[in-house]
């Protein structure tokens, strides 16, 4: 419910807004905005039902990243609904010991999806 119009949303935002179609936002400044929007755009289901689209906020997160030409590398971040502030907030990535990475070369990893125990 919240996922797909959301991405449509996005897309037709950044359409219409020139400095997103000619990169003059770098991707640290367009991920507040991103986050914004979203919040925003929770606010505006009027005609939900509420414990359905508490449930929907607390099962969709998103990823987003890109190139940052003000800092000359790649970024990612988590979009996710925090309870706590009841709102979506943006979370650097965060890497797992289960992956056994070299923790003195780090290396931004992100995932979001179900977990499947296996």
């Amino acid at each position: 419910m919240i996922a797909y119009p959301f991405i449509l949303q996005l897309q037709n935002t950044i359409v219409e807004y020139k400095r997103l179609l000619d990169r003059a936002l770098d991707v640290h400044d367009l991920k507040g905005k991103v986050v914004a929007l979203l919040n925003r755009f929770i606010g505006a289901h009027e005609e939900a039902v509420p414990d359905d689209f508490q449930a929907d906020l607390l099962t969709t997160s998103f990823l987003f990243g890109g190139w940052s030409w003000k800092k000359s590398r790649f970024f990612i971040w988590r979009l996710f609904y925090d309870p706590a502030v009841r709102r979506y907030v943006a979370s650097g990535p965060l890497v797992s010991h289960q992956f056994r990475l070299d923790q003195s070369d780090p290396v931004e990893l992100a995932h979001i999806g179900d977990l499947i125990s296996g």
